[in-house]
């Protein structure tokens, strides 16, 4: 009886999941998808006759009995004691991790980085099975259902050329009709597990194609110059609460005057970030030259550092900047 119930409760959770039922195109819902089987032969003989996928399947077979392993009783300790909610925020770093990578254009630590997300992502699903809630076969499952159902013009029986903009919308209807419980017209897309800064952004996205946004970006300086003046008042009269409220109002301003100019507000911060260090590693530097120890008694030699080490930097994006117009305008001038 306790395998019975163990079996049942995995596949009720598996199901909300995408966990094995042994129904094909079965959803937590109880539906029963209708994908075109003929046109999913298309899986069966990919365009790419040449590609060989077996290494691909492999390398996740080989992950996936590693992951077994360290979770076996016998396995590693602290990987037997991490849980769903232990790892969670491994998960948000790994991919931030994969971003940064790929800002410094550092492919070699791309590849490492989106490693460890594929095995954050795995031992979170195989977690998931471990506690009958699911199944890794299912995840892959359900994820794989479902860029079948959404690319249509792809594996459907009218099968045909789309542009760009007309995949996205169909994708979106196709989305919108699948039936699923909507949480909120603008946080049908679960986008409270994401870091706030990236949520701000997501949510002011989905406003505006409600219609709800700025029509220009200069009120929006006016409401981010608002917003600071209201957090200064709030500091001022002592309200640590209010300043709170008023300094989240300030970031998600300043998150949606980076979207209205065309930004992404992470990536600016990244790049914010670098500079930072950059520039208080050649303070540090500088100081330690200097036999000056790194306190607040040395502010005013720090701070002196700290301005030259700035218009070095502002020197050296200066050439990049001119380098660049020189590259585009030689570029220009050999494709006339």
């Amino acid at each position: 009886m306790r395998e019975r119930k163990n079996r049942s409760n995995q596949d009720n959770a598996g199901a909300a999941l995408g966990g094995d039922t042994g129904t094909p195109g079965a959803t937590g819902t109880g539906r029963v998808t209708k994908t075109p089987l003929e046109p999913l032969k298309r899986l069966e003989a990919p365009t790419d006759k040449a590609y060989n996928e077996e290494p691909a399947v492999e390398a996740f077979r080989k992950l996936y009995r590693i992951i077994r392993i360290l979770r076996a009783p016998d396995g590693c300790p602290w990987d037997r004691e991490q849980t769903p909610e232990s790892m969670k925020e491994s998960l948000v770093e790994e991919a931030y991790e994969v971003v940064g990578a790929f800002l410094d254009q550092d492919y070699a630590e791309v590849r490492e980085e989106l490693g460890d997300t594929v095995l954050v992502a795995t031992m979170i699903s195989y977690m998931l099975e471990q506690a009958g809630s699911g199944t890794v076969s299912g995840v892959l499952e359900s994820v794989s259902e479902k860029l079948v159902r959404r690319h249509p013009h792809v594996f459907g029986e009218d099968a045909g050329s789309m542009g760009s903009a007309e995949v996205l919308r169909q994708w979106d209807d196709i989305k919108a009709s699948e039936g699923k419980k909507r949480r909120s017209r603008l946080e049908h897309g679960k986008t409270r597990g994401l870091p706030p800064l990236s949520r701000a952004v997501k949510l002011q996205k989905k406003a505006s194609k409600l219609g709800f946004d700025w029509d220009r970006s200069e009120p929006v300086f006016e409401k981010v110059s608002e917003e600071l003046i209201e957090l200064r008042s709030a500091y001022e009269a002592g309200d640590h609460d209010g300043a709170e409220r008023e300094l989240g109002d300030l970031l998600f301003s300043v998150a949606n005057l980076a979207r209205l100019l065309k930004h992404d507000p992470s990536v600016a911060l990244h790049a914010g970030n670098e500079k930072f260090v950059e520039r208080f590693e050649h303070v540090a530097g500088e100081m330690e030259k200097r036999g000056i120890p790194m306190d607040g008694d040395n502010l005013a030699e720090m701070e002196l550092l700290w301005q030259a080490a700035k218009e070095e930097q502002a020197a050296k994006e200066q050439l990049a900047a001119e380098r660049q117009d020189r590259d585009s305008a030689e570029s220009d001038i050999t494709q006339s």
